[in-house]
């Protein structure tokens, strides 16, 4: 026992690095943008969304563009100050600290899932090999740029994703094993994927073919005369299946909220999903799709990692000992990509999180076979490693990085110094693209904005972030030529300084069409003063 014991140690020391990194990766830059009551991610689920679903039990007709377990794990943290609310000792309601405590505690769940995908994917490396391999993938998944970012904000990418590599481990459980309990658990935590953001269901739509073909092969040695039909309609995959639809309508309250399912099925039918399709139904557009996956693949992870994982899946097809469950393993990105991108036709960088996931178990076995004590030149290859290594927490770190030193914070400080609290402020775009301005007398002009109401408005400052936000031709020229009266007296963005990846060169394919959300900070911000009370002398 005592030398198992040791045998284990190094591993799970590093295990604990691994997590350890992981989990300072996704806390740094927790506040970006708060307090507000907005914040500064695009699509974030705020306090009062959550509260509004309370309000209403989720039930009575309530819905949103995303289906409710979330909703139902953010309602948890609101638990606690809602009871000492019934017990008189604080007012919840119109309550700014509670409600600041609030988007911090929701971000926090981000925080805390995040770094359960990354011990997830160390189970699951588990499974398919050994642990050095394991803590590889995982250190991979740890140090992916976007993932640190989705990591510590309020949105359903990460607790979707937390759930798909929950479901991950089972399916390879299933591929090695075949045991009823990871049928059954591999189906509940699909479910609970596809319960918290509606398009993890393209991850599972293959899933079933490599699990009842393995085991129709599996059985078929003792039982030689087996029908496939007969593995196909195994009790073990009929009552997953039913639990899994019984979870579902669970989930989605369709017994007491029918109304509020039909409606979030409309909504992500019909306006969420409308209007976003970026390449055309043809081959070339298939094509140019497929290219800008690739960048976005090696985005997620930086160069380095991606060669290797290129390289870890080009070793797994010519060796010759072929490990069919880690060949499985791409099954769910494969299924994801054809029926989920390929029908939209159009993905962001996040939407490939789950790819790379799933090509971090090559990369993680190819560095696992490449450094081992038993090669030649094994402190040189130590010294690569640790450049590598070393290069992939810097990549991830410079997400921390920009949004430590987000231009908004400098241009806030600016305007408390330099702008009178009365002064009209007019502001051009969302809110979460902009600088907090809660003390200046804030009026929030038409959007998108013309030179018509900016004439009749009159503010004598305008703020905004030319980056998103959209007008008439030339509107932002006309500023800058002071043809609608006004002058430039702040343009500011913080400068890149240790910041390793630039996601501005693969956000643009030749059009206007944004990619990523990782533009939204450190945005460039200006500010325009009316002529006529421009004071020159200062």
């Amino acid at each position: 026992m005592f030398a198992f014991n040791e045998l284990r140690r190094p591993f799970l020391c590093a295990l604990f690095l691994i997590l350890s990194l992981s989990f300072l990766l996704n806390l740094a830059g927790i506040g970006w943008g708060l307090p507000s009551l907005n914040g500064w991610a695009m699509d974030e689920i705020i306090p009062a969304e959550v509260q509004k679903g309370i309000d209403q039990r989720f039930s009575q007709g309530w819905y949103s563009k995303y289906p409710p377990l979330h909703y139902y794990i953010l309602s948890l943290t609101h638990l606690p100050f809602l009871l000492m609310e019934r017990l008189q000792l604080l007012n919840v309601k119109n309550n700014f600290n509670v409600y600041t405590w609030l988007f911090f505690l929701g971000r926090l769940v981000s925080v805390l899932m995040g770094t359960g995908i990354v011990f997830l994917v160390y189970r699951c490396g588990c499974v398919l090999f050994e642990r050095r391999a394991a803590l590889f993938a995982a250190l991979i998944t740890a140090t992916m740029g976007p993932f640190v970012y989705y990591a510590k904000i309020t949105n359903v990418d990460i607790p979707y994703i937390f759930w798909f590599a929950f479901s991950l481990l089972f399916y390879a459980r299933i591929l090695k094993r075949h045991l009823p309990a990871d049928y059954l658990l591999f189906a509940l935590t699909a479910v609970c994927a596809v319960c918290t953001k509606d398009q993890a269901y393209g991850l599972y739509v293959l899933t079933p073919i490599p699990i009842v073909i393995s085991d129709y092969f599996r059985q078929k040695t003792d039982h030689p005369a087996l029908k496939f039909h007969r593995v196909l309609l195994a009790r073990k995959n009929l009552i997953a299946l039913g639990a899994a639809g019984l979870l579902f309508a669970l989930i989605h309250n369709v017994g007491f909220n029918l109304s509020g399912f039909l409606n979030h099925v409309a909504q992500i039918t019909g306006p969420a999903s409308k209007g976003f399709q970026i390449y055309p139904n043809t081959v070339a557009g298939h094509a140019q799709m497929f290219w800008q996956a690739i960048k976005h693949l090696q985005f997620l992870s930086g160069w380095p990692i991606f060669i290797v994982c290129l390289i870890g899946i080009v070793t797994a097809l010519v060796s010759k000992k072929r490990n069919l469950i880690l060949f499985a393993m791409l099954i769910p990105g494969v299924s994801y990509y054809f029926f989920f991108i390929s029908v939209v036709l159009y993905h962001y960088e996040r939407f490939l999180i789950p790819i790379t996931i799933l090509l971090s178990f090559f990369g993680g076995k190819v560095l696992a076979d490449w450094f081992t004590p038993q090669h030649r030149w094994y402190w040189c290859k130590i010294v690569l490693l640790s450049l590598l290594i070393g290069y992939s927490v810097w990549y991830a770190a410079s997400v921390d990085i920009n949004m430590v030193n987000d231009s908004r914070y400098y241009v806030e400080n600016w305007m408390k110094k330099h702008i009178d609290y009365n002064a009209a402020i007019g502001l051009i775009g969302f809110w979460e693209s902009l600088p907090r301005t809660p003390h200046f007398n804030n009026i929030r002009l038409y959007f998108p904005p013309s030179a018509q109401i900016i004439k009749a408005n009159k503010s004598e400052y305008l703020l905004f972030n030319p980056a998103i936000t959209f007008g008439e031709p030339n509107f932002y020229e006309k500023l800058g030529l002071e043809e609608l009266g006004y002058i430039l007296v702040l343009k500011y963005r913080t400068p890149k300084k240790w910041v390793l990846f630039d996601y501005e060169a693969i956000l643009k394919d030749g059009r206007e069409a944004i990619f990523s959300n990782l533009d939204k900070i450190n945005p460039e911000i200006k500010i325009f003063r009316l002529v006529e009370k421009y004071d020159k002398k200062k």
